[in-house]
């Protein structure tokens, strides 16, 4: 696993996580476009290492789009069970 990867940062939302590790991803794809210019990705150092990147970024980036996915799901939950106890006005 590489080690620029590790998920959330205790400081940043989930909102940040998947901003950031979508960035990530797209630098991540930059290297690879770089190791396949001239080269023969077979066999190449530098290209398994950009496609090992390219893996643990995308890999980064589902697991702060599922959270966020999550968060905003318990968010929709909460307000539907608020919405649904509040009594009726005016009637």
């Amino acid at each position: 696993m590489n080690d620029e990867f590790r998920g959330r940062n205790p400081d940043e939302s989930t909102e940040q996580w998947l901003a950031r590790s979508s960035v990530e991803y797209h630098d991540a794809w930059d290297a690879v476009r770089i190791q396949q210019r001239g080269r023969s990705p077979f066999l190449d150092d530098g290209y398994d290492g950009a496609m090992d990147r390219l893996q643990a970024a995308d890999n980064e980036r589902g697991n702060a789009a599922i959270a966020l996915d999550r968060e905003r799901r318990n968010i929709a939950r909460a307000a539907g069970m608020q919405a649904k106890h509040r009594p009726a006005s005016g009637k």
